[in-house]
């Protein structure tokens, strides 16, 4: 089997890619064993019980449809990380199923910044400040690494060993300003899914 100098896949796959070989990410599956069905089920709860008014019948819907995809790309991002693991070697990783696993991390982090901008508006207030150090506030920004990557490859803002705007190391999610750890953004992500389990039931006042 062919093997590869640890400092060239560094450089030219990913970063820190050839010292990757392991991953302890929460599945929360089993927590949130309605996280697939919050949408179908929050259909029926309005067809047969009491519905949201006005605006938030907008917000709502697109609330739990942004959780829902957050949590199904984050599960299936899991088990590409797992995959990955599997097949890989420190000098022969398995490139296609790094960038599968890198590919649903990045649908999860942006699916998880366009709920908490919704749920910004809806509520009318932050869930962070610019530049806290928050949980919340890093991983908005490393979505926005993600959303804005093609400008600044443009505007040179990055060096060239970063080949990718989000990377995997064994202690979590790294980009060129931000770091955030898998039990973190798990975190996040059980906030979610707490707020949408009460979401999709409306109460009747």
């Amino acid at each position: 089997m062919i093997q590869f100098h640890p400092t060239l896949l560094n450089e030219k796959i990913a970063p820190g890619i050839a010292e990757f070989d392991s991953a302890d990410i929460p599945d929360l599956r089993q927590e949130f064993d309605q996280s697939s069905h919050w949408v179908a089920n929050h259909h029926l709860n309005n067809l047969f019980g009491p519905t949201y008014k006005d605006n938030w019948k907008q917000w709502s819907i697109n609330l739990l449809f942004r959780a829902q995809s957050q949590f199904n790309f984050y599960h299936q991002a899991v088990d590409a990380t797992s995959a990955f693991l599997r097949k890989s070697t420190h000098h022969n990783p398995a490139v296609g199923a790094y960038f599968k696993a890198v590919a649903l991390w990045e649908a999860s982090f942006l699916n998880f910044q366009i709920f908490l901008d919704l749920h910004n508006k809806a509520i009318g207030c932050t869930a962070f400040h610019a530049g806290d150090g928050s949980e919340e506030q890093r991983a908005h920004d490393i979505a926005n690494s993600i959303k804005h990557w093609a400008s600044d490859i443009k505007g040179d803002r990055h060096d060239r060993q970063h080949t990718v705007p989000l990377w995997l190391r064994n202690s979590g999610f790294h980009t060129r300003t931000h770091s955030l750890s898998y039990v973190e953004f798990a975190a996040i992500t059980k906030e979610i899914g707490r707020t949408v389990n009460l979401l999709e039931n409306p109460v009747a006042p």
